[in-house]
């Protein structure tokens, strides 16, 4: 993003960018944004076990 309006935060190791012109605060990113990470993960933990115990797939 560009331009004048633009904030910027830190949430952990994470960098945000966003609108400030919005009414959207850092905590309903963060809120927003919770879903997605956790999901991330979840797949991420689940390639994991699938490549170190491929026979419990079988």
């Amino acid at each position: 993003m560009t331009g004048s309006n633009v904030k910027r935060d830190k949430v952990g190791q994470l960098a945000v960018e966003y609108a400030a012109s919005t009414s959207t605060g850092i905590d309903d990113i963060v809120v927003l944004a919770t879903p997605v990470v956790m999901l991330i993960k979840e797949l991420l933990w689940l390639f994991l076990v699938c490549l170190l115990f491929p026979v419990a797939i079988i």
